[in-house]
């Protein structure tokens, strides 16, 4: 009996903190289609829509757009959520999928998600810059992160902003060069990041960022002197180093939607390094112009060749799968591939044939219905 009466007051505890954390942790407030903005918002990241191909706004988008100013308390509140203690509990239980009926509300992704909101705000947005630019001095490193990344999505809407971002970046700046081991760049990074999405706001931080040999740090100085990016860019052309190739891989890719057409002239750099014998650069090389997604033009004549029957090149797989992952990435615009990767359609690759489903949905649902393409019942809303 004993164990039983442990088990029950065991499940008790547990259903007790579902409870509380459903109506303490759950983000509340605005409210779309009768359910609040939070609950969609959570939605969309746990299907990673924001980084979704490009199409119709999701229900979270289109929530954040309609309710504007009236969002800026529920994204505060994510930008300035602390994780730690209980809510790291929680966010793991709900990730936990013999828990998953508590429906516990997630706690990871508060602060991308905080991010991307005040993202699509914008300028509706720019009456938060007081309140994140005091997140910028919060005791927990995590918070001022997030106000740091917050700040950089809203730009050249957050120009007030620039004195506390760049206090950020130089204290970083001393504890990095002071670290005698590999110090943690995060906060560094995403101050740098910030301040070149200030534009020419952010002249005064030019002389901190000039002594910086960083990634970040050079793409930021570039962006605020209205300077071309191809010093940047021209580190992708050399593939014999691939560690120095990867960071500055790594840091376009984190920042090539927010580039836009800036991006675009390290197209031929990219479209060069798919020839690349190492096999990472190689693979990177193709999964960062889907990133981009910009120029079809010229991308597809460079993908559509890679495309080749795995049955009998299997080796070609890993480039294969990741043309398919790029190719669905440019959405529309991939169209003339529509024929070759349906072909694969037919591949005996269980794991392919959903990759090639889920690509031929993003390039024209319409046409992938009429061939017959069916997602499978238990599909993500978000590819459906």
């Amino acid at each position: 009996m004993e164990p039983r009466r442990r088990a029950r007051g065991a499940g008790l505890v547990i259903a007790l903190l579902a409870v509380f954390a459903w109506q303490v942790l759950r983000p509340h407030g605005a409210v779309y289609r009768g359910r609040p903005l939070g609950e969609w918002m959570e939605e969309a990241y746990s299907e990673r829509v924001p980084w979704r191909p490009p199409g119709a706004p999701c229900p979270a988008e289109l929530a954040l757009r309609e309710r504007g100013a009236a969002a800026i308390p529920l994204l505060l509140g994510m930008a300035g959520t602390h994780a730690g203690g209980f809510r790291d509990f929680v966010g793991m239980l709900a990730s936990d999928s013999d828990a998953a009926w508590l429906q516990l509300p997630p706690q990871r992704y508060k602060h991308d998600m905080a991010a991307w909101g005040f993202g699509l705000l914008g300028s509706a947005a720019a009456p938060a810059v007081p309140d994140l630019t005091r997140l910028l001095h919060h005791p927990e490193e995590d918070v001022r992160l997030a106000a740091v990344e917050c700040l950089g999505a809203l730009g050249t809407n957050a120009v007030g902003a620039v004195p506390g971002i760049l206090e950020v970046f130089q204290r970083e700046a001393g504890r990095v060069h002071r670290s005698r081991r590999n110090p943690d760049l995060t906060l560094f990074e995403a101050a740098a990041r910030a301040l070149g999405e200030m534009g020419a706001a952010a002249a005064p931080a030019v002389p901190a960022l000039q002594g910086e040999t960083n990634q970040y740090a050079l793409i930021a100085r570039l962006r605020i002197q209205g300077a071309s990016l191809e010093p940047f860019f021209a580190r992708l052309g050399t593939t014999t180093n691939q560690g120095a190739w990867q960071e500055a891989e790594t840091a376009l890719n984190q920042m090539a939607l927010r580039l836009g057409p800036a991006a675009e002239p390290a197209l031929p750099h990219l479209i060069s390094a798919i020839a690349a014998t190492n096999q990472f650069i190689h693979c990177q090389a193709i999964a960062c112009l889907g990133t981009i997604r910009r120029r079809p033009d010229l991308c597809l004549p460079a993908l559509l060749p890679l495309l080749c029957p795995v049955e009998e090149v299997p080796q070609a797989r890993d480039t294969v799968c990741q043309v398919l992952s790029a190719l669905g990435q440019f959405g529309p615009a991939a169209a003339p591939a529509f024929g070759q990767v349906r072909a694969y359609l037919a591949s005996r690759d269980e794991g392919l044939r959903i990759l090639t489903t889920n690509t031929l949905m993003a390039i024209d649902p319409a046409a992938a219905a009429r061939a017959g393409v069916r997602l499978p019942p238990d599909a993500p809303p978000a590819n459906r």
